[in-house]
């Protein structure tokens, strides 16, 4: 479930074009293992509306 969100093609879809090349160059271990990546994950989750119309179950 962790990482649901790297995978999930209608958080692909969703992803605002100012988002998309940075989230497809980057990997999980970034996203996930330093602070850049965590800012860029939140920054993502924001702009998608990830867990609220995407993903509400979590």
């Amino acid at each position: 479930m962790l990482v649901h969100f790297y995978f999930c093609k209608h958080g692909r879809r969703a992803t605002p074009c100012h988002l998309r090349q940075k989230m497809a160059k980057v990997s999980v271990d970034f996203l996930l293992g330093i602070a850049k990546g965590a800012s860029l994950l939140c920054e993502w989750m924001e702009a998608t509306n990830f867990f609220t119309e995407i993903f509400p179950t979590c």
